[in-house]
């Protein structure tokens, strides 16, 4: 099997994915949200977890954590291929605490908090007709210690936009068809 390495999601990356070990999520923003609820998803272009912590007693920062899949088109195979992508900014949220200071996405996504004990990266793979593999990462799994927790896939209809996944038989179903490749638990 060939691995796609610049499929892969990179060092930098699970770095940043580590920070969120022992911290609890309850809710992402993001530009635009469509949700299905037949299909039990919502899809945006990009999903952003605010990380609020203090300078000082005046100054309150945010970093926030951007998540999406970028598309790509491999120019050997011409198959599509989703590369996860996790990006940081740091902003300065209040000069004062009573003055907001910056503009937020427009929409959030809230759901039961999950203390993040571990982080799953999925992969996928795909054949080609001359029987070679190939393998990319294609899912990342926030999960509390029971094992419940959110998933974000890429739309695999080359939308370039990402999917969250919050019910658990839902992310079940979906990662029965991915591989396990790294499982992020702390300063890995």
């Amino acid at each position: 099997m060939k691995t796609l390495e610049n499929y892969l999601i990179g060092n930098e990356d699970l770095q940043l994915l580590n920070q969120l070990i022992g911290r609890t999520m309850g809710h992402f923003q993001c530009d635009s949200l469509t949700v299905n609820n037949a299909g039990k998803t919502s899809t945006s272009s990009k999903f952003y977890l605010p990380l609020r912590h203090r300078k000082n007693s005046e100054t309150l920062f945010e970093k926030l954590l951007e998540f999406s899949f970028e598309y790509y088109e491999d120019p050997l195979t011409l198959l599509d291929y989703f590369k996860p992508a996790v990006k940081q900014s740091e902003e300065q949220v209040f000069k004062r605490l009573d003055e907001l200071n910056y503009n937020r996405p427009e929409s959030s996504i809230h759901f039961p908090n999950i203390d993040i004990h571990t982080i799953e990266i999925y992969s996928y793979r795909d054949s080609l007709d001359d029987g070679s593999e190939y393998a990319y990462d294609a899912g990342i799994l926030f999960a509390d210690v029971k094992g419940n927790g959110i998933l974000l896939v890429p739309d695999r209809v080359g939308s370039g936009r990402t999917h969250f996944i919050s019910d658990q038989e839902t992310i079940l179903n979906t990662i029965s068809s991915l591989n396990l490749r790294k499982t992020v638990e702390g300063d890995n």
